[in-house]
């Protein structure tokens, strides 16, 4: 210690001294403190004065972003927000002329959307028609932060802008799922909305569950995905639903139809499952009912939900519960012209032989984490294949595995990505035979390519075993990771 910094060190024992280093320190903190107030100040300064320029260069990109949704928009009104939705958080109505005249459609601001953990989109859409038949428009991102910002934009953005239809918004497998599916939910809530001019009735799905599949069913609303329907005379909606939060795996579906008379309205919510060879149908749920000049309604959908099905449906009283029929009968043909994706429907293509299969086996306790360098993997679950229809001889087990890759590579760079699979083990216990795979969604940043151009997890999916690539180490180690741990429990069974 110097002997000038001894000098100025309070004495403790003269209280003189104690009494001027206290002051000094007083002093000193004065000037710290003093300090701390000109730097808040300053920085108070600074956002005065940036905050300004960074709210005009945003309003400058929706601006500019409303020419991107309508090419021809002059003209927009002014902000009306929309109160309690999630999705949504405002819109404008669009013009061709500056005197706001020629009406051309909606633009709706989406709220700022987390896509799980990978980013954050925010979006402009659209919309544009009538309220009995919406028009898709244009979207333009106000902002995209998601790690796979590149496979979002070229796999999903740019394909349903140069052709906004019902197939581009429903083609969200583009190696940017998680993301592509939540544009596809502020363009769906959007399009309500502006179908909802008039009508702003929207149905309780989380009572509908409870009253078509029970208390503790399976059938969740985290777990569902929501697209409307067209060309159709009374179903309006249809919601998915998932066994898990992969959102993979569809187990079944519920339906929103709607009759509108000068008696009064009647909206069902129909719920339906199986396949299109074997329709599975299950309860109604009543979302309203203003008709006055029937009482046989209640009664007729009680008598349905007591024994759902054709011969349920066939018993008709009057014009309202044929209604009800009809609302039904054109549910039932939706869901046969657009059958579950559920992973049994991918089992005869992944093992030829088999004939019948289990009930899936929910492997809660498989969600713990197989801690790797590069990421970890679970088996969420599993079925048993048979050969024979009576389900005694089995032939082989498939896993549904989740693979999850969060890291950074040697030089730097962040690498992610979540994919979610089937494979096939079989043979002896002591010796398991790893048989095809099933890629059911796969969320990267990775952008390399396999040797036939896919995207590289699906490539090297698609052609196990003998897929790999020097240059997706790290992504084929937490896959490759998650097939050893479906070989394991299988070898453990």
């Amino acid at each position: 210690m110097s002997e000038e910094l001894k000098n100025e060190l309070p004495n403790e024992e003269t209280p003189k001294e104690e009494k001027n280093g206290a002051l000094r320190w007083l002093k000193i903190g004065g000037i710290l403190a003093a300090i701390a107030g000109c730097s808040a100040l300053a920085l108070t300064a600074l956002n005065l004065l940036t905050a300004p320029v960074i709210e005009a260069n945003n309003a400058a990109k929706e601006a500019g972003g409303y020419k991107e949704v309508f090419a021809d928009c002059v003209a927009v009104s002014e902000e009306v927000a929309i109160e309690g939705n999630a999705n949504l958080s405002s819109y404008l109505v669009a013009y061709s002329d500056s005197g706001k005249t020629q009406q051309i459609g909606f633009i709706y601001k989406s709220n700022l959307i987390p896509v799980q953990s990978y980013g954050n989109i925010q979006a402009l859409v659209g919309i544009s028609g009538s309220a009995d038949a919406p028009i898709l428009g244009k979207v333009y991102l106000v902002a995209n932060t998601l790690s796979y910002k590149a496979q979002f934009e070229d796999g999903y953005v740019t394909p349903y802008n140069a052709n906004p239809t019902e197939e581009t918004l429903a083609a969200t497998k583009c190696g940017a799922t998680y993301g592509a599916e939540a544009l596809k939910a502020i363009i769906n809530s959007a399009r309500d909305h502006f179908s909802s001019i008039g009508d702003d009735f929207q149905e309780n799905l989380e009572q509908d569950i409870l009253d078509i599949f029970g208390e503790g069913s399976a059938y969740h609303v985290a777990y569902s995905e929501t697209s409307n329907v067209s060309g159709t005379t009374y179903v309006k909606k249809a919601y998915r639903f998932f066994e898990d939060e992969t959102i993979t795996g569809e187990i079944g579906r519920l339906y929103s139809a709607k009759y509108k008379s000068e008696g009064g309205d009647l909206y069902l919510t129909v719920g339906l499952s199986g396949t299109s060879e074997e329709v599975q149908y299950q309860k109604l749920s009543i979302t309203k009912n203003t008709v006055t000049e029937s009482n046989d309604v209640e009664a007729y959908v009680a008598a349905y939900n007591a024994a759902p099905g054709e011969t349920s449906l066939a018993s008709t009283s009057d014009d309202y519960t044929k209604a009800i029929q009809a609302m039904v009968q054109e549910a039932v043909v939706t869901f046969k012209a657009d059958p579950l994706l559920s992973c049994s429907s991918y089992f005869e293509n992944m093992v030829s032989s088999a004939s019948s299969y289990s009930e899936p086996t929910v492997l809660a306790e498989e969600k713990g984490k197989e801690t790797l360098d590069t990421g970890y993997d679970y088996v969420m679950r599993y079925w048993s294949l048979y050969s024979d229809a009576e389900k005694t001889n089995e032939i082989a087990k498939v896993y549904k595995v989740r693979a999850v890759l969060d890291t950074v590579n040697s030089r730097g760079v962040p690498l992610t990505s979540d994919t979610t699979f089937l494979v096939t083990v079989s043979g002896e216990k002591t010796d398991p035979i790893v048989g095809k795979l099933k890629l059911l969604k796969n969320e990267t940043n990775n952008p390399y390519k396999s040797s036939d151009g896919k995207p590289i997890i699906e490539g090297y999916v698609d052609s196990y075993p003998e897929g790999s690539s020097a240059n997706a180490t790290y992504s084929m180690n937490v896959v490759k990771s998650g097939i050893d741990h479906a070989v394991s429990l299988y070898g453990a069974m």
